[in-house]
């Protein structure tokens, strides 16, 4: 018996899995380790894991956790120690993209491109023994193209308007009227405020796609937030050794995986470059964490 957990910028989803079957699941708020920190992400973590033992009066072989903003090995093994002694229960803790690569391709070579709050892109070959990746930096320098992008480039452009060094934009209006706001100059006191998140800017990158066929601003960010994607992916192919080592990508995130005006600007620009192939995943996330830990207690890979 396992708990599986995929605890992602936006939501956490936890099963308890037993012989190819859910036996049970559960949802709960983000679970980012670098913006909760450790002793809140532990928190977290049990909250969703204790219910779950109690409920089924079980004792796992493995609590194996994909977590956002986990991507410092020592982070992960200092948070997977601390939850192994508190529930007295082996406990593996890898990065939300590390689970979503093995769900996608089931273990086999590929690659996934995730699109959600932030971004980042991950592949494996079988010549290589780790995963690649690329990107995934964090808010402050990096996740190009994801949902923190989009809405902090989006207010950016709103002020550069005000400024008048930029377009006009109908962003303003759907924008401010989102916020409560009722002018450009507000903007700056709601986001440096101490309550200010990047999930709060990931929460405008809907707005901005939802006019991409009225505003031109809006359209030239999703195009942008498209090559972005597009270079992300670009750079791990060649890091893996090019198109005749790998082509099989997974689009992975809400911005991308379902049928939005940024997945169409994306598929456009990985058809021009010809040298990827769009495959849905063999599973989700969550399923591909205990396929893992079905693997590492098989293989004797893992070690409490």
């Amino acid at each position: 018996m396992i708990i599986g957990i995929d605890a992602g910028g936006t939501s956490t989803r936890a099963i308890l899995y037993s012989q190819g079957e859910i036996l049970d699941s559960c949802t709960a708020g983000p679970g980012n380790l670098k913006l909760l920190g450790m002793e809140k992400t532990i928190q977290h973590l049990f909250n969703i894991i204790e219910p779950i033992l109690t409920k089924h009066q079980v004792c796992p072989s493995l609590i194996i956790i994909g977590l956002a903003g986990a991507g410092n090995a020592q982070d992960r093994f200092t948070l997977q120690r601390e939850l192994s002694n508190i529930l007295r229960i082996p406990c593996k803790v890898e990065t939300d993209a590390l689970i979503a690569l093995y769900g996608a391709f089931d273990g086999e070579s590929g690659m996934i491109l995730i699109a959600g709050t932030g971004s980042i892109a991950y592949g494996i070959t079988k010549d290589k023994n780790e995963p690649v990746r690329v990107g995934g930096w964090g808010w402050q320098l990096g996740d190009e193209g994801s949902g923190v992008w989009l809405g902090r480039e989006a207010l950016r452009c709103v002020l550069l308007a005000y400024d008048g060094r930029g377009e006009g934009t109908l962003l303003k209006d759907v924008l401010l009227e989102k916020l409560a706001l009722t002018n450009e100059e507000q903007i700056l006191q709601i986001v440096y405020s101490p309550n200010w998140t990047a999930t709060k800017f990931a929460e405008l990158a809907p707005i901005v796609l939802s006019i991409f066929n009225e505003d031109v601003v809006a359209r030239k960010l999703v195009r942008l937030a498209a090559s972005h994607l597009g270079n992300h992916l670009i750079a791990l192919q060649k890091m893996l050794g090019g198109p005749e080592k790998v082509r099989d990508v997974v689009l992975i995130g809400g911005l991308i995986e379902n049928d939005t005006f940024l997945r169409n600007e994306l598929l456009n620009e990985l058809y021009h470059y010809g040298t990827f192939e769009i495959k849905s995943p063999m599973f989700s996330p969550v399923l591909g964490a205990v396929r893992l830990a079905e693997r590492l207690l098989k293989n004797h890979e893992f070690h409490y």
